[in-house]
């Protein structure tokens, strides 16, 4: 009998250094930092850390341009 795998959950923010990561490093950290002076990323600080909210960094990403268009 196998046993059931955990359920799967998606992260709710991302440190800096992990949005980097899960762009799969399309982003830098300086356009990371860039977007959310510019207002275009959602960001929070968390004591000292600032993170990205998950769904500000997909709606980011979709806002860009398509390849060759």
């Amino acid at each position: 009998m196998n046993p059931i795998p955990p359920p799967q959950i998606s992260p709710m923010a991302y440190s800096i250094a992990s949005a980097v990561e899960a762009t799969g490093k399309a982003i830098s950290r300086t356009r990371i930092f860039e977007a959310i002076k510019s207002g275009e990323l959602d960001a929070r600080k968390v004591g000292r850390r600032t993170v990205v909210m998950a769904d500000s960094l997909r709606a980011f990403l979709e806002r860009q341009p398509r390849a060759g268009a």
